[in-house]
């Protein structure tokens, strides 16, 4: 029996110096959008990203003269792809030391009523995906309820991506070592840091946007920020400032900070 092997093409990205470029992908941080802004640079972008979730294929998609990969822990490993994203924190990854890795970060506040309103959005238009039906339970009756039924690894995801253990200083080293962070909040400049840092052309998307609007009240706030205060002391650590406007109990962030490796 023959097993067939695909290699990289000669592509490289900031004149060679990276073969491969790896987005680790927390929750309701923009990923889907950015993902969306590479499948389109590479080729049919509703293809790739329908193609990127199917499983008999490992989640991976061959196109044009790109592979995309998906979160598959040994394909990513491996580093036999152009682009990849994952769900899957980094500390499982492990990749090959010439991939340019990226991630977007976000308020730990708005990112969790932001995921919130995700799915109770897809309940009450009678969405049933897997993954919905798995969640659908964490919803309970409040935000409140949403807060408490999350697990650590969900509540604390942007800390979580970078220590299984949630140890601040680990996280810390990990996130530092990345080429790129951008936030939600200024994605759009981030992009041009993108493009600049690596020759390539991507155009704005906005994609996977919650089409509900719950607006936490203060009091919910407060204890978000109780809740959340393990990821706060990150960004903290992290020099990442939060500029706050309230409206209506509503948390307006502005800030952005790419820190460049290399």
């Amino acid at each position: 029996m023959f097993r067939i092997i695909f290699t990289l093409s000669p592509i490289n990205f900031s004149g060679g110096k990276y073969k491969r470029i790896l987005f680790f992908h927390s929750r309701k941080t923009g990923g889907t959008s950015l993902n969306y802004m590479f499948a389109s640079h590479f080729g049919d972008s509703s293809y790739i990203m329908k193609e990127i979730n199917n499983y008999s294929k490992r989640y991976r998609v061959f196109h044009n003269k790109y592979i995309v990969q998906g979160s598959n822990i040994s394909l990513l490993k491996q580093g036999n792809y152009h682009y990849g994203c994952t769900h899957f924190p980094s500390w499982k990854i492990h990749e090959p030391r010439d991939s340019f890795t990226i991630t977007i970060f976000r308020d730990p506040i708005e990112r969790i009523v932001s995921h919130y309103n995700y799915i109770k959005g897809k309940i009450e238009r009678g969405e049933n995906e897997d993954w919905l039906v798995k969640e659908r339970p964490l919803l309970g009756d409040s935000l409140t309820n949403f807060i408490d039924n999350l697990p650590p690894e969900k509540l604390l995801n942007q800390l979580y991506n970078f220590s299984e253990n949630y140890n601040l200083n680990e996280a810390v080293e990990r996130i530092r070592s990345l080429n790129l962070i951008l936030t939600l909040e200024n994605l759009s400049e981030g992009i041009l840091d993108i493009n600049n840092m690596l020759g390539i052309d991507l155009k704005i998307m906005k994609k996977n946007m919650s089409k509900t609007s719950y607006r936490a009240s203060y009091k919910e706030i407060r204890y978000l920020k109780d809740k959340l205060g393990k990821e706060i002391d990150l960004f903290n650590r992290l020099n990442i400032s939060f500029n706050k406007k309230c409206i209506c109990w509503d948390w307006a962030f502005n800030f952005f900070l790419v820190f460049k490796r290399g």
